[in-house]
C-alpha cells in the first residue's frame, strides 16, 4: 500500500508539475501578444503621424527567441554601440546572414519604462521612414513581442560611434592613425547635412532629431550609417 502510494503521489507530482508548465507557457505566450498589440498599436499611431499613413514599407517580424538566438541572448561581446535611452546595439547571424538589432533597456525598473517605450517606438517608426535613405541604417524587420521594441538592421561590415574617430582621449588605447582625417570628416558632415535635410523635408511631418552628437551618429567604412 505503502509503495502503490508513492506511486500515485508521483504520477500527482508530474501531472501537477505538467499543468503548472503549461499555464506558465500560456501566461507567456498572452504576455508576449500584449506586448505585440501595445506597441503594434503605438507604432501605427507614429506612422500615421508622420506620414498620414501613405507610407508602406513591408519589414519582417521577429520573434524574441530568434533574435536571442542570432545574438547569443544578447551576450555583451556581441554589443557593438551604446545609444540613446539606454538602447543598445548587437551583432548577431540570422540564417547565416550578418544583422544588426537595435534592443532598449529600462535601467531604473518600471520609473522611466513609459519615456523609454514611447522613444522607442518613435524611433523604429523614423527608421523604417530613412530606411530607403543612403545614409541611414537598412531596417529589415522589428520585434514587437519585447517590452520596448527592438530593430533589427541589415549587416553592412563593422560598425561604431563617430565620437571614436574624432578625437583621442587620455586612457584610450587609440593612436593618432585611428583618428579620421579632414578629407573623411568633411565627407561624414555632408552626409549627415544630407541625411538631415531630408528628414526635414520629405515626410509631412518635418522629423527634427534634436539630439545630433557624434555619439548618436554610427559610421562604417567610413561612410554614415545613422
Amino acid at each position: 500500500m505503502g509503495c502503490g502510494s508513492g506511486i500515485l503521489r508521483s504520477i500527482w507530482s508530474e501531472n501537477t508539475k505538467n499543468i503548472n508548465d503549461n499555464d506558465k507557457y500560456y501566461n507567456f505566450c498572452l504576455e508576449q501578444e500584449r506586448k505585440f498589440l501595445e506597441n503594434g498599436s503605438m507604432l501605427l499611431e507614429e506612422h500615421i503621424a508622420f506620414s498620414n499613413g501613405r507610407y508602406n514599407i513591408p519589414i519582417r517580424r521577429f520573434s524574441v527567441d530568434e533574435l536571442s538566438q542570432a545574438t547569443n541572448r544578447f551576450c555583451f561581446s556581441n554589443q557593438i554601440v551604446s545609444g540613446l535611452c539606454s538602447s543598445r546595439i548587437y551583432r548577431g547571424l540570422f540564417e547565416e546572414c550578418l544583422i544588426f538589432v537595435k534592443k532598449y533597456n529600462d535601467p531604473n525598473g518600471h520609473l522611466y519604462s513609459n519615456e523609454v517605450k514611447s522613444f522607442a517606438i518613435h524611433d523604429l517608426a523614423v527608421t523604417t521612414l530613412m530606411s530607403s535613405h543612403k545614409n541611414a541604417l537598412k531596417l529589415i524587420g522589428c520585434c514587437l513581442d519585447f517590452e520596448f521594441p527592438a530593430s533589427v538592421y541589415k549587416c553592412t561590415g563593422s560598425i561604431e560611434s563617430l565620437a571614436n574617430r574624432l578625437c583621442e582621449r587620455k586612457g584610450d588605447m587609440m593612436e593618432n592613425n585611428g583618428l579620421l582625417m579632414w578629407k573623411s570628416r568633411l565627407k561624414i558632415a555632408y552626409d549627415i547635412a544630407y541625411a538631415i535635410v531630408y528628414m526635414h523635408t520629405t515626410f509631412s511631418t518635418p522629423i527634427i532629431h534634436r539630439d545630433l552628437t557624434p555619439d548618436h551618429i554610427i559610421i562604417t567604412n567610413l561612410a554614415l550609417l545613422n
